[in-house]
């Protein structure tokens, strides 16, 4: 059934089985609520969104940025083919520096020899095969990304609700031990992690909260480690202290830790910690931290 302007009752079969029992699919019901908003004043319509509205609003989005990320790997894919570093090694083979193009005099530097040029060259060159082979990989994913973000339907909409229906509920992100280390102090109830890698470290500062505590040593290469708390929860320096110490004893390789030292250890809460953009070594940046000196 549904309502008119004039608020009468009207009935719809395709609304009912053959049974009698009511049937109302989605798209139905999403009619019946257009309706029902039409009856409102046209200002307030306006800024009210239905369901598959903002649903549809938020896909427009995503696929502006997925159209913008293609033209930027396009433009990458293209600074690669454009660089001339094999033509180069090839010159520098036969002829040395001789006759060297004056556009290529970016890419020699003459303070060296010819070999060291043409070996860089040819190093170069093989990075660039690599990295387009990667970009255009990429490029791939994001077109058919692209492709599926330009549906939408109605019916791309009732199979996103019932997916979503479908899909179990997220695992906390407090469920993060799998092969990552473990500390907890017991008297304050407070854990941390701290990853054995690179793709371990940015997978756990990624199932951070913004208000966890990210702990790294200062100028050193190590481990990350991130202290899960509440979002009011106060950390004493003694926790601090203790985390802080775990952090070094554990990320620091035997000999150097028999050797002894001091290090100063960086706190930062999680949302001040960026991921360098394609880094795969892990490394971030950060802001607003306070450091603490560890003795071992």
């Amino acid at each position: 059934m549904r309502y008119t302007k004039n608020n009468e009752i009207e009935n719809r079969s395709e609304s009912f089985s053959l049974d009698g029992s009511e049937i109302r699919s989605i798209s139905f019901m999403m009619e019946q609520w257009l309706r029902f908003k039409g009856v409102r004043s046209t200002a307030e319509a306006t800024q009210t969104l239905n369901p598959f509205e903002k649903w549809k609003k938020n896909k427009e989005k995503d696929l502006q940025k997925k159209k913008k990320a293609i033209l930027a790997v396009k433009e990458q894919i293209d600074k690669f083919k454009n660089e001339e570093w094999y033509q180069i090694g090839e010159h520098l083979k036969v002829s040395g520096f001789k006759n060297i193009k004056p556009e290529w005099s970016m890419y020699v530097d003459f303070g060296n020899s010819v070999a060291i040029n043409m070996q860089n060259c040819f190093e170069k060159a093989k990075a660039a095969k690599v990295k387009i082979k990667g970009a255009s990989a990429r490029l791939s994913i994001l077109q058919r990304e692209v492709e599926a973000l330009s549906d939408l339907t109605i019916e791309k909409f009732e199979q996103f609700l019932l997916l979503q229906k479908s899909k179990p509920n997220k695992a906390s992100h407090r469920k993060v031990e799998g092969r990552l280390r473990k500390n907890q102090i017991e008297e304050s109830k407070l854990v941390a992690y701290m990853g054995k890698s690179a793709t371990d470290n940015l997978d756990l500062l990624r199932r951070s909260k913004p208000h966890d505590l990210w702990l790294h040593l200062k100028d050193y290469p190590s481990a990350h480690a991130v202290i899960h708390r509440q979002k009011d929860q106060k950390v004493s320096d003694s926790d601090i202290h203790k985390m802080a110490s775990w952090l070094v004893k554990e990320g620091l390789s035997d000999k150097i830790r028999q050797g002894g030292g001091k290090y100063l250890v960086v706190i930062v809460e999680c949302r001040h910690v960026k991921p360098l953009k394609g880094d795969k070594l892990g490394r971030v940046t950060y802001q607003n931290a306070r450091e603490i000196l560890i003795a071992v």
